[in-house]
């Protein structure tokens, strides 16, 4: 993925690339990270070694208001019943980051996190 790295790599907002795995026999949703630009890796406080194959999920901590609707709305994208989603907040060592998201495809999810 040179393009991302190309094009969001140094983005001043954090942006991730992820597959969408369903566990057949749970149902169970995983998001993979397949990309990371700087500044996600900065806001989550993931090194390049961590972030590669770590559940997007995993990365936002519990204690996060709306973890779950968030989690709901990148499922139905995964699914494509729809395929952007944005309004929802989340707050991180005090900030609050817009996030939004895109799926380019089935079975991929972009996510974006700005101040």
């Amino acid at each position: 993925m040179q393009e991302f790295k190309n094009i969001l790599g140094n983005a001043p907002f954090g942006c991730a690339v992820s597959k969408v795995e369903v566990d057949k026999n749970t149902s169970n949703i995983r998001f993979p990270l397949q990309e990371a630009n700087t500044e996600f890796k900065r806001i989550f406080g993931f090194d390049t070694f961590q972030s590669l194959d770590t559940n997007l999920s995993d990365c936002i901590p519990d204690s996060v208001e709306n973890k779950n609707e968030l989690l709901v709305s990148l499922d139905a994208l995964a699914k494509n019943k729809s395929q952007t989603f944005e309004g929802t907040e989340i707050v991180l060592a005090g900030k609050t980051y817009q996030v939004q998201a895109y799926s380019p495809k089935a079975g991929i999810v972009v996510t974006i996190y700005n101040l």
